[in-house]
This record gives C-alpha cells, sequence and structure tokens, in this order.
C-alpha cells in the first residue's frame, strides 16, 4: 500500500522553529515556492500545514547553503573554518 499524503502536518510555529525563521520569511518562502503548505485553512488569515519531512528538507538545504556560503566567504578572506571536532586553544578536546 502507497501512502498519499503526508506522514506528519505540522502547524506554522513548529514550522518556524525547524526552519529558524520568522513568519514573514516564511511567508516570502511560501510565495516563492521554497516551502510548500500542504493545506491552509479557510479565512482570510487561515493558518497553513505543512509536512514535516518537506519543512525537515528545506532546513537542511538552507543549512547546508548557509554552510557553503560561510566557506566560500571565509576561503575569499583567507582563512579556514573550524572543524566541528576541533580542539580548544589548551589543546584538548573541544
Amino acid at each position: 500500500m502507497t501512502q498519499t499524503g503526508p506522514r506528519y502536518a505540522i502547524q506554522m510555529a513548529e514550522a518556524l522553529k525547524i526552519l529558524k525563521v520568522s513568519r514573514k520569511t516564511a511567508l516570502r518562502m511560501i510565495d516563492k515556492g521554497e516551502l510548500q503548505a500542504i493545506r491552509r485553512r479557510p479565512g482570510p488569515r487561515g493558518a497553513y500545514l505543512f509536512d514535516e519531512d518537506h519543512v525537515r528538507q528545506v532546513a537542511a538545504r538552507r543549512a547546508e547553503a548557509a554552510l557553503a556560503e560561510a566557506e566560500a566567504l571565509a576561503e575569499a578572506a583567507g582563512v579556514g573554518l573550524v572543524e566541528a571536532n576541533a580542539t580548544t586553544p589548551g589543546g584538548g578536546p573541544a
């Protein structure tokens, strides 16, 4: 049996936490097609619902793009980014 809908629908507030963006930015992302709402409730201020998996995928793509941009800026400035498993200035593990 195939699944036809999202596994788990979340509201805007949870999507904002996952994406780490403001409501205004999320609405711009929806308008640009970067973020897809699975449903909007009726009314002029109808709440959006999102597929949690889609929101997490969008958040991951945004994080990857931000890291790539930071690496490019660091390279252009002639400095390297510190790896996540780097040691502290005293020589011990971070």
